[in-house]
């Protein structure tokens, strides 16, 4: 059999059909690291592999979740993402991102 193994599986978990080794892996794991903070549809859309009107779609809807009123007088402030985690992060007052996530904007991605 082709490639040693019985039962055509692959050591590295892929698809065994595949012999392609450059494939990239899903969007929730485009690189990168956790903590890291995307800004921007198209940036966040081109890391993900998804449209702008997806990403802006999804992160509306994490703004609009019931329980999350904005900070301050500010109801839409800019927000960075966690490209590996989905974490949504808004952007405070001074320009830096919030401690901590108002959502995730993989709950919001079909």
């Amino acid at each position: 059999m082709p490639g040693g193994r019985e039962g055509g599986g692959r050591r590295d978990g892929r698809d065994p059909g595949s012999d392609r080794d450059d494939e990239r892996p899903p969007p929730d794991t485009q690189g990168g690291t956790p903590g890291e903070r995307l800004h921007g549809e198209a940036n966040i859309a081109g890391r993900l592999n998804r449209t702008q009107r997806e990403i802006a779609d999804a992160i509306h809807a994490v703004k609009n979740q019931p329980g999350w009123r904005g900070l301050g007088g500010n109801r839409n402030p800019d927000v960075s993402v966690d490209p590996v985690t989905g974490e949504v992060y808004p952007q405070l007052p001074d320009g830096t991102p919030a401690d901590d996530s108002i959502g995730n904007l993989f709950d919001y991605l079909k």
